[in-house]
C-alpha cells in the first residue's frame, strides 16, 4: 500500500474549508431547498425539529449538534448525505460578520430567526442592536422569492424592523410565529406538564384574524418555549408543502432533542441537566421547566443551581439582576448560585425568597460539595444551568456527578 498523500496548498486553510463547503452544497444535485436557522436561543432545537418534520416528506440533511460556526458548519456539511433534497442549516455567531460567512456557504432559500437576546453583546459596540443586525444578515441575499420567519412578541425583532426595506436589503416575504395574537402561526392553549412535555394548539392565520388551518400538538420533551419553536418550524414546513397535521405527527414522535435539556432520575434525585449554555432567556425557560416538573418523591423540593451568564457585555449586571428577580418570583425551594456575576442574582432573589432559600458560593464549587447534604435532600428535583465553559472552569461536573451517584 502506498504511503503517498494528496496535499493541496492554500493561502488560508479556514477560508479554503469554507469555500469547499459551499462547493459541496452546490454539488448536491437533488438539493432544492436550504433552510437556515439562527437566534440567540432555540436555534439547535428549531433545527432538530425542522429536520424531523422535513424528513417525513424529503430526504433531509442537517448540520450536526451545535456545529454552527466558522469551523463547525463546514465540517458538518462535509458529513451530509449527498442525495439530500432539503438541508436544515444552523447558523450561529459570536462576532460581527460570522453570519455573512455562513450565508455565503449555505445560501439559504428560507431563514428562521427564533429571537434576538443579549448573548455575545460584549463583542458589539451597540450591544443588542448589533446582535439584531448580525442575526438579520441571514436574509442579506434574499429577494421576493424568499421568506424570513421570525419569532413573534419581541421588542426588537418585529415584522417592521426585520423587513428588507428597513435594513437596506431587497424586499422579501415575512412570517411570524409564536404566542403573539397577530402571529401568522399562533400558539394557544398551552399546557406545561414539566418533565412530561407540553401540549398546545397552532393556528395558521391569514394575517387578518381568519384561521386557515389549526392543529393540536403534543411534545414529549419539556419546555414551554418549544411551543414557539414548533410554530417556527410549522411556518417553514408550510412553505415546503407539509401541513400542520403532518408536522404534529412528526413532532409527536420525537423523544428528546439531543444536547438540550435532559431530565433523568438518579437514585433518590431527579436531575434537570441544562448545563450546556446560559443566557437570560434560556435560564428563565429552565426555571419554568423546573417549577412545572415534579420531584421524584412526595415532599421533595425544587432546587435550582445557577451560574454566571457570560458574554453579556455592558448589560451583564442588569441582566443578572433581572434573572435573580425572575427566580425570586418563580420561587424554587432552594436557589444555589455560583460565579462572580451571580452575586447580583443573589441580591435580587433574596429580596423575595429570604436568605434561607438563597445560597451564594462565589466560585467555590467545592464548598457546595461539602455542603451537599445540607442543600439537597433525597426526593428533590435539581436544575443545573450555567454557561458551559464557565461551569467547566469552576468544576460543575463534580456536582453533577455527585447528584448522579446519589
Amino acid at each position: 500500500m502506498s504511503d503517498r498523500k494528496n496535499v493541496i496548498l492554500v493561502d488560508d486553510t479556514l477560508s479554503a474549508m469554507q469555500r469547499l463547503a459551499a462547493a459541496v452544497l452546490s454539488g448536491m444535485e437533488d438539493l432544492s431547498c436550504r433552510i437556515a436557522v439562527t437566534g440567540t436561543t432555540g436555534k439547535t432545537s428549531v433545527k432538530e425539529m425542522l429536520a424531523e418534520v422535513a424528513s417525513s416528506k424529503y430526504r433531509t440533511a442537517k448540520t450536526e449538534k451545535n456545529f454552527n460556526g466558522d469551523i463547525g458548519f463546514p465540517i458538518s456539511v462535509f458529513g451530509m448525505r449527498d442525495d439530500a433534497e432539503l438541508a436544515a442549516l444552523e447558523m450561529g455567531m459570536d462576532r460581527p460578520g460570522e453570519i455573512s460567512r455562513l450565508v455565503a456557504m449555505g445560501r439559504p432559500d428560507i431563514a428562521i430567526i427564533s429571537n434576538v437576546g443579549y448573548t455575545h453583546g460584549e463583542f458589539f459596540e451597540d450591544g443588542r442592536k448589533g446582535i439584531f443586525r448580525e442575526k438579520l444578515s441571514i436574509a442579506q441575499n434574499f429577494g421576493p422569492e424568499n421568506t424570513l420567519i421570525i419569532g413573534s412578541g419581541s421588542d426588537i425583532l418585529t415584522k417592521e424592523s426585520a423587513s428588507g426595506r428597513a435594513n437596506g436589503y431587497r424586499d422579501y416575504k415575512l412570517l411570524s410565529a409564536g404566542f403573539a395574537e397577530d402571529a401568522d402561526y399562533r400558539v394557544s392553549e398551552l399546557k406545561d406538564f414539566g418533565e412530561k412535555g407540553i401540549s398546545f394548539k397552532i393556528e395558521h392565520t391569514d394575517g387578518k384574524g381568519r384561521i386557515l388551518e389549526e392543529q393540536d400538538f403534543r411534545l414529549s420533551f419539556p419546555g414551554r418555549h418549544n411551543a414557539q419553536n414548533a410554530a417556527l418550524v410549522c411556518a417553514a414546513a408550510g412553505l415546503i408543502g407539509i401541513s400542520l397535521s403532518e408536522a404534529s405527527t412528526a413532532l409527536s414522535e420525537m423523544k428528546e432533542i439531543e444536547g438540550r435539556t435532559h431530565i433523568e432520575d438518579y437514585g433518590s434525585l431527579r436531575l434537570i441537566d441544562d448545563s450546556y449554555n446560559a443566557n437570560p432567556e434560556s435560564v428563565k425557560a429552565a426555571l419554568n421547566t423546573l417549577l412545572a416538573s415534579n420531584p421524584p418523591k412526595e415532599g421533595g423540593r425544587r432546587v435550582a443551581v445557577l451560574g454566571d451568564m457570560r458574554e453579556l457585555g455592558r448589560d451583564a449586571e442588569r441582566l443578572h439582576r433581572e434573572v435573580g428577580r425572575y427566580a425570586g418570583e418563580k420561587g424554587p425551594d432552594m436557589l444555589i448560585l455560583l460565579g462572580e456575576l451571580s452575586r447580583f442574582m443573589a441580591e435580587e432573589a433574596e429580596k423575595l425568597l429570604g436568605p434561607g432559600r438563597v445560597r451564594f458560593y462565589g466560585e467555590d464549587c467545592e464548598k457546595i460539595l461539602s455542603d451537599f447534604d445540607e442543600l439537597i435532600s433525597p426526593g428533590d428535583i435539581v436544575l443545573v444551568k450555567m454557561s458551559h465553559f464557565y461551569g467547566q472552569k469552576i468544576g460543575i461536573d463534580k456536582l453533577i456527578e455527585r447528584i448522579k451517584n446519589c
